[in-house]
């Protein structure tokens, strides 16, 4: 389940979308970091970061969001900004070739 629009990341509850189990990777695409947050929400805790082309691993989505456990860190990130466009882009399992977002 995706949002209409990038704008309502800010004012939809995304804790309460569905999660959907997911193992796909990810490679952090805006710099110098991305947030890791608490939860699916921008308004959420920031509990750590991960820096740009830094590929990490989806356990679940919701909404933009993917929920990851990375290096002891588990939270969320998002994919999507308003503001700042593409902040995750989906890649092949291995971590190469960049797959575009019209393919998520």
């Amino acid at each position: 389940m995706r949002l209409a629009s990038a704008e309502a990341v800010i004012d939809v509850d995304h804790t309460a979308l569905p999660l959907r189990n997911e193992g796909y990777l990810y490679r952090v695409a805006h710099g110098p970091f991305v947030p890791v947050r608490a939860s699916a929400s921008v308004k959420s805790e920031i509990i750590g970061r991960m820096h740009e082309d830094r590929l990490v691993r989806a356990r679940a989505r919701r909404g933009d969001w993917i929920e990851l456990r990375e290096d002891g860190v588990a939270g969320w990130m998002l994919t999507l900004h308003p503001e700042f466009g593409r902040l995750l882009k989906r890649c092949n399992a291995d971590g190469s070739d960049i797959i575009h977002a019209t393919s998520e």
